[in-house]
């Protein structure tokens, strides 16, 4: 996804209001995304992820849980559960995808990811 093509779609008056808008979501984490928006060129290609709907690209290296099911210690096998709803696939990553993920804690929702597949983005 690029800022650009947010702008293009003449929802937001400008880059501060649409980066503003990004930034408010992710906090939520209804939006998940890895690169600090603050720095974020117009032109520069990011992953974008919605809580509510996978990518359209089949980009699998994030996913959200809800804020309180993250409160308790997840089993493997709960997280594959939720990795295979939110992605509608029986297709999974092995064992060791679901030991490293990392997490991003919005305040309703959290988000897993992997972060070796999101370096440099």
């Amino acid at each position: 996804m690029k800022l650009s093509t947010m702008l293009a779609t003449g929802e937001f008056k400008n880059i501060l209001e649409l980066k503003v808008f990004l930034i408010k979501h992710k906090k939520s984490g209804h939006l998940f995304f890895i690169p600090e928006m603050s720095i974020v060129e117009e032109e520069e290609e990011f992953d974008l992820f919605f809580y509510l709907s996978k990518p359209a690209e089949l980009k699998r290296e994030a996913f959200p849980i809800p804020k309180e099911t993250f409160k308790y210690n997840i089993s493997e096998e709960r997280l594959k559960g939720l990795y295979a709803s939110y992605y509608c696939t029986d297709c999974l990553p092995d064992s060791g995808y679901f030991k490293n993920l990392k997490a991003y804690e919005g305040t309703d929702w959290v988000w897993l990811y992997e972060s070796s597949a999101m370096e440099g983005v």
